[in-house]
């Protein structure tokens, strides 16, 4: 037995299929071109780091980081450090590039007395200043990073 659609069944079949690739292209434009997030500089001792963090848009949409979640981990073993946030508004324009300092105070002293590899991860929260079409839900809002480097030693 063949089962034929029904002529009012297939606008309501059109408009789910379309409903689906609406879905599955939101994932798709937000992840696209996320800002990424590399570590310009970084000097470091037994109580802290200072890292200079070269934030790019390589989207076409103007975006302001007003977040940065993130936890600092220390040599080989990734060592915990410190884990903490930055807030404010630093504007990243399309296809553009914005940088940051950021001082941050360790929680405990790095154990791998010998290394100076940092390990930076978290997420930016973003505001997105351009909109898709008019649709708030498809704004890109959030995006995680990781970044390593090579810190400088300072005198505490």
């Amino acid at each position: 037995m063949v089962l034929v659609p029904h002529a009012r069944c297939l606008p309501v079949a059109r408009l789910v299929g379309v409903m689906t690739l609406a879905g599955s292209l939101a994932g798709c434009v937000a992840n696209s071109s996320n800002p990424t997030v590399q570590i310009r500089s970084a000097r470091m001792n037994t109580s802290g780091a200072t890292l200079t963090l070269a934030l790019t848009n390589p989207g076409g949409r103007r975006l302001t980081v007003e977040r940065i979640d993130y936890e600092l981990s220390h040599g080989d073993m990734g060592f915990p450090l410190a884990q903490n946030n930055w807030t404010g508004e630093l504007e990243l324009p399309a296809q553009g590039e914005a940088e940051l300092p950021l001082h941050i105070t360790f929680d405990t002293e790095p154990i791998e007395e010998d290394s100076t590899l940092l390990h930076l991860a978290g997420q930016l929260s973003l505001r997105d200043h351009t909109g898709f079409l008019g649709m708030n839900s498809m704004d890109l809002t959030e995006t995680s990073f990781q970044a390593d480097t090579e810190a400088e030693r300072a005198d505490p």
